[in-house]
């Protein structure tokens, strides 16, 4: 016996969220994803992001290939399509970064990992430093230590960056013992 006929996706959409005044921001009420984002589905195993499906809903077509679409309210479960921009990946990047929501680059708030002086890196190495405390002297993370220094490629150097791991370094020499994470 068939099942019961499935509904037209767009009136399932719109079952599914909670819409405040336009500027507001209208919330997905179903299921999401793990990062918070509404997750639909148009059809049988084919799931796809709220937003997204409310995007290609309001402009009668599909995201340009290439492109996503991203939040200007910021607000993952958001599907309100007067918050919704399409972009590429290096939008959305920018974005991010120009916002502050990019916990896990603490270099520079979205920027290129500076380049330390070969000199600097060689003192350390030198000392039997391991990636995690390069990164504590130098205030970068144990990640970013080994993809910068542990292959360091002898790149133009930004003279700023030069000058202050030559004085963390210079700090970190003048201690007979560091600890950069103390127990």
């Amino acid at each position: 016996m068939p099942g019961p006929k499935a509904t037209n996706p767009q009136i399932r959409f719109w079952r599914k969220v909670k819409k405040g005044s336009p500027d507001e921001c209208w919330l997905w009420t179903a299921g999401r994803a793990g990062s918070g984002y509404g997750q639909f589905y148009r059809r049988k195993n084919v799931p796809v992001g709220a937003h997204r499906f409310s995007w290609e809903l309001a402009h009668g077509q599909p995201v340009p290939p290439g492109r996503m679409v991203m939040h200007l309210c910021d607000n993952p479960p958001c599907v309100n399509p007067a918050h919704l921009v399409v972009g590429t990946c290096q939008d959305n990047a920018r974005d991010c970064a120009a916002k502050g929501r990019n916990p896990g680059n603490t270099t520079n708030r979205g920027g290129v990992p500076p380049k330390w002086a070969p000199e600097v890196v060689d003192a350390m190495r030198a000392q039997e430093m391991t990636f995690r405390q390069i990164g504590a002297v130098l205030g970068i993370a144990p990640a970013t230590a080994f993809r910068t220094l542990g292959r360091l490629s002898r790149s133009p150097l930004d003279e700023r960056n030069a000058d202050l791991a030559r004085e963390r370094v210079g700090m970190f020499l003048e201690v007979e013992h560091y600890d950069p994470l103390p127990t």
